[in-house]
């Protein structure tokens, strides 16, 4: 697969199982870095767990996408560490955030 997206950082939610974890495997695949999140703690860690034996960077986050304060809490620890020029907008449950450069 080509890398397409190396040196970019994706999010993606409900990533603790089914179509979450296919599309993390797939954006890492690309080349992406990922952060999938879940609300499922366990199931969000073993599922970074994978991608990361499996040779791709990944970083677990537990969130309940339906609280705000949950997602607003973890924007903006992912804004400050990844440092992206503008956020992203989701895409059916993920986003690829902007290089940093």
């Amino acid at each position: 697969m080509s890398r397409v997206l190396a040196g970019n950082v994706a999010l993606v939610t409900g990533a603790g199982r089914g179509i979450g974890l296919a599309a993390a495997k797939a954006l890492t695949q690309a080349g992406a870095s990922v952060v999938v999140a879940d609300r499922d703690a366990e199931a969000i860690g073993t599922a970074a767990e994978r991608l990361r034996s499996a040779g791709h960077n990944a970083i677990a986050v537990t969130c309940d996408v339906t609280d705000k304060a949950q997602v607003a809490a973890r924007g903006s620890r992912l804004h400050a560490s990844a440092n992206p020029k503008r956020l992203p907008r989701p895409l059916c449950g993920f986003a690829v955030l902007p290089r940093v450069s």
